[in-house]
């Protein structure tokens, strides 16, 4: 199974949200900066980190993004061609800084909605699940 590590406040978000998107079964692991773990698939101690079932993996959340919408184009996350697929790719470049895949920003929106939703399903009251859970932010 793919296995995500990643961090709270780290560049993780995104690839995560495309992961919930495709929906093909994947693995979140929440990890430390130093865990051993961690540091067995990058040395570095760096989050986002993609491990594919055969030991393979990918670092950088643009890399990882690229890679994904390219390993699952039955997603449509690369936004169809031409002026379409360069609007989104502004997008992306916007927020990473540098170009990468392309990826709509519309799913990335829907894809955290819906988490979101089956989250508030299963006892967060702000969409976050489980013991710890923050007061929404005022807007």
């Amino acid at each position: 199974m793919t296995t995500l590590f990643y961090m709270p406040g780290a560049c993780s978000l995104a690839p995560h949200i495309v992961l919930e998107w495709i929906g093909a079964p994947f693995e979140a692991k929440r990890v430390r900066r130093e865990a051993p773990e961690l540091l067995a698939v990058n040395p570095a101690g760096a989050v986002p980190v993609l491990v594919e079932d055969d030991g393979w993996s990918l670092t950088q959340a643009g890399a990882i993004l690229d890679y994904l919408a390219h390993k699952h184009p039955e997603a449509d996350l690369l936004g169809g061609k031409g002026l379409r697929r360069r609007r989104a790719a502004s997008v992306v470049i916007l927020r990473h800084g540098r170009p990468a895949s392309g990826l709509r920003a519309d799913v990335c929106a829907d894809a955290l909605h819906h988490r979101r939703q089956r989250r508030r399903a299963a006892g967060g009251e702000d969409g976050r699940a489980g013991a710890g859970a923050q007061a929404p932010r005022p807007a």
